[in-house]
């Protein structure tokens, strides 16, 4: 018996916990965050022969050694389960952690860019599905919020698996040509955009899963890069649009000339989806871009030419109007990322 797996939210400061490698991985230590002292839970050497990962909501501590993950978990870190995995080189979890998957280089091509993929029950300890293929990021895989979908994007087209049997729905992937996808973090539907081709614009589109009914879509020009950005409780999805006055092609290269960036937000509660726009004026340089975690307020970070720093924040009325409150004159200093309170 492990105990309490939940052990932590028992802490009478309410702390969390951080795991830290150290002295070139040889010595894995767990401690308390606190702002004044250093207090550790577990110390121990040659814990992990790779990275450690926490599982979505930190009830499990994943180790990697060469012939697969072990889960730690209680307050004392006893072991929870094993799983084989020769070589493992990543791992991640669902969001409810009902399953993990590990990555190791291909067990017949080592060489190759070409990835073995194994999606894991964790409480039953049994692989549910094993894929091979090359992956040009991780985690390749990426979950719906109730853990009943997972997808991944191969050759411009979204492969979706309910996790029920781990088979393909409706047997057959979601369209062709498409750059990046996101789930909605509290409903199933899943957001993907394709670029420009041949004369046809960019293209944003919602659709609903298992139903594959398209709820929204937009056509979209000039377009250079987009990111799709949910808001936490899926109340909106901003379309942050890197756009370009000319392209051109230099050495087998698209090159974008004259860039700036909009953002689309788009209303999921709200009738036929409409979308507002947010042109962004005389910046340089926009990053960041943050939903307040329970509100309807959202706000980035903007450089100008001359290197002036600025944080514009919005709030999107529920008239349906776009209402920038107050920015932020941050002046010349150096400010690399933006977090709301949660």
């Amino acid at each position: 018996d492990v105990g309490n797996l939940r052990s932590w939210l028992l802490n009478e400061f309410a702390r969390n916990q951080f795991a830290l490698l150290d002295q070139n991985g040889d010595k894995c230590s767990i401690f308390w965050h606190t702002n004044s002292e250093e207090l550790a839970i577990e110390q121990r050497d040659d814990w992990s022969e790779g990275w450690i990962h926490w599982s979505s909501h930190g009830t499990y501590l994943a180790t990697m050694h060469g012939q697969g993950i072990i889960l730690w978990g209680g307050d004392k870190f006893e072991r929870v389960a094993r799983f084989a995995h020769r070589n493992v080189r990543m791992v991640d979890f669902s969001p409810n952690e009902r399953f993990m998957v590990s990555c190791s280089p291909s067990a017949e091509n080592p060489n190759s860019s070409t990835c073995d993929m194994v999606i894991w029950d964790v409480k039953k300890g049994t692989a549910c599905r094993n894929f091979s293929s090359s992956i040009d990021s991780w985690p390749t895989f990426k979950w719906s919020f109730d853990d009943a979908y997972v997808a991944t994007l191969q050759g411009g087209k979204i492969y979706i698996y309910e996790t029920k049997t781990f088979k393909m729905c409706d047997k057959v992937a979601v369209q062709v040509g498409i750059n990046d996808f996101a789930w909605s973090p509290t409903e199933n539907i899943i957001s993907f955009w394709s670029p420009e081709a041949n004369n046809f614009p960019a293209r944003v589109v919602l659709t609903s899963i298992p139903s594959r009914k398209e709820l929204c879509s937009k056509n979209l020009f000039s377009i250079a890069e987009i990111q799709l950005i949910w808001h936490p409780q899926g109340d909106f999805l901003c379309v942050q649009v890197v756009r370009c006055n000319k392209k051109k092609v230099e050495d087998g290269q698209v090159k974008f000339l004259g860039t700036f960036v909009n953002f689309e937000i788009i209303r999921l509660r709200e009738k036929n989806y409409p979308i507002d726009q947010i042109v962004v004026k005389d910046s340089a340089q926009v990053s960041c871009f943050g939903w307040e975690p329970t509100g309807s307020r959202f706000a980035y970070i903007t450089s100008d030419n001359a290197g002036k720093i600025g944080i514009p924040v919005f709030d999107l009325t529920k008239a349906g109007k776009v209402r920038e409150l107050f920015n932020l004159d941050r002046g010349f200093t150096r400010i690399n990322e933006l977090r709301w309170s949660p």
